[in-house]
């Protein structure tokens, strides 16, 4: 199983990614309507390490709709 996520809120990524592109937290938080924190990211992750799901399943925190159709959630 895999989780991700869009950016998220707290992280370094997140940090150098608005650092390189000053604004882009911002503009993604403004597109998305919110972002997950570390801490909200993490629930997520707790939750799937016991859920009942096939193998292979991907779970997208926050939903697949950034990742383009397709994508599994």
């Amino acid at each position: 199983m895999v989780v991700s996520g869009d950016m998220i809120e707290g992280t370094v990524t997140a940090t150098l990614l608005d650092r390189s592109t000053p604004g882009a937290i911002e503009a993604r938080r403004a597109e998305a309507g919110k972002l997950y924190s570390v801490e909200e990211f993490a629930q997520v992750v707790a939750g799937m390490a016991t859920a009942d799901v096939e193998s292979g399943h991907t779970e997208y925190a926050g939903g697949a709709d950034y990742f383009g159709k397709g994508a599994q959630q």
